[in-house]
């Protein structure tokens, strides 16, 4: 057999089985590589592997050189199933990541990454008593990514239901497609579906952030969808007598309206000017068609300039606090399961003895927590 044949053999990526625990090969292709002499046939590869690289590097392509030929490409075990080992190699370092992080999540833990650059990714069990540690590196060829070590084992530190490798990016690819086939899903079935599909739990909130990363994808923005706005206007109109509808654009360029639309009024900056003119207006829509209630409730997140608009244009107006915006404020200094629990249970109150119970607890535990509470003059 030729030279340049057995070479080509070294680098021979097996679809089969994985033979990485087999010494007498690993020996045998070292034995072939330093046998060559000055006037063999040398691999493009073996070229890179001696120009310019520290020792870590020539150990990782030392490492490369067997996995070409006893490694095996990644592919999905029975039922979707992930199962890694060493001397599994991936298409590109994008492949590798995501396989990684369903990985992850498939069997409930979650890491520290020590290192992660263009070449190495390294990992290791956030729990510190946990032994498992991941190392890869990319290949010689530069696209090409491989696990080289794998080591360790879970005791305690798997199956979190919460599990903060679980990102929003990576719920929104996961039910995409459901949500694609089912574009009103109630966001508590779309927690559901995850559950049943992944075995995760995730709060309400984060599922809305979903919904809004999928519908940006699915509907490509909204940017194209305000071009259509003031005719949707029109027909809300036409096919609903006596409704009220009114649009504003403005286009920052030329100063006059038309396309394309920004609309700087509820898009823009959050200002006393920019909420006076909305309120100003909505109160107009009210006058128009013959409303002369004024004593409405406003809910707000506390945005600026949002009181002193509504005192200007509403002046006898009941005014609200987002509970959820609140809690976020809240929990910054007074964080945990105990006041979360009773910050609820303070906001869902549906008299006022119960209300008092709820902050006479928040009182036993911080003082200030319950001032705070009982600062915020309408709740």
């Amino acid at each position: 057999m030729e030279v340049e044949d057995d070479i080509d053999e070294d680098y021979y990526c097996s679809d089969g089985e994985d033979n990485s625990n087999s010494d007498d090969s690993a020996i045998v292709e070292e034995q072939e590589i330093e046998e060559l002499d000055d006037n063999e046939v040398v691999h493009p590869f073996d070229v890179g592997l001696s120009v310019g690289v520290n020792e870590e590097d020539e150990e990782d392509n030392e490492q490369s050189l067997k996995m070409y030929k006893n490694g095996r490409m990644y592919t999905p075990a029975r039922w979707g199933q992930i199962v890694l080992n060493p001397w599994i190699m991936f298409m590109s370092k994008g492949e590798f990541l995501s396989v990684l992080s369903d990985y992850y999540v498939q069997e409930g833990f979650s890491v520290i990454v020590l290192k992660s650059d263009k070449r190495r990714y390294t990992a290791e069990c956030s729990e510190k008593l946990c032994t498992w540690k991941l190392h890869s590196s990319c290949l010689p060829d530069s696209i090409t990514w491989a696990i080289k070590t794998l080591t360790g084992n879970h005791k305690e530190c798997f199956n979190l239901k919460r599990n903060p490798m679980v990102t929003v990016p990576w719920m929104a690819k996961k039910i995409e497609t459901e949500l694609r086939a089912h574009p009103e899903m109630p966001v508590k079935s779309m927690a559901d579906l995850l559950m049943k599909g992944y075995d995760i739990d995730v709060c309400l909130r984060t599922i809305y952030k979903v919904r809004i990363d999928v519908v940006e994808v699915v509907y490509e923005g909204f940017e194209e969808s305000y071009n259509s706005l003031a005719a949707y206007g029109e027909v809300i109109k036409q096919t609903n007598p006596g409704s009220w509808a009114l649009i504003t654009w403005h286009n920052p360029q030329t100063g006059q309206t038309g396309g394309p639309w920004v609309f700087e009024r509820f898009c823009g900056k959050e200002n006393t000017e920019s909420w006076s003119y909305f309120f100003r207006k909505l109160r107009l829509g009210f006058q128009s068609v013959g409303c002369s209630n004024w004593d409405w409730t406003f809910i707000s997140d506390k945005m600026k300039g949002v009181e002193m608009a509504l005192e200007k244009e509403f002046p006898q107006c009941t005014k609200r606090i987002c509970a959820q915006h609140l809690y976020s404020n809240f929990k910054l200094k007074w964080g945990g399961p105990a006041f979360h629990d009773l910050f609820w249970r303070t906001a869902n109150a549906t008299s006022t003895h119960a209300f008092h119970k709820a902050i006479e607890e928040i009182n036993k535990l911080s003082r200030p927590a319950s001032d705070y509470l009982l600062s915020v003059e309408e709740q």
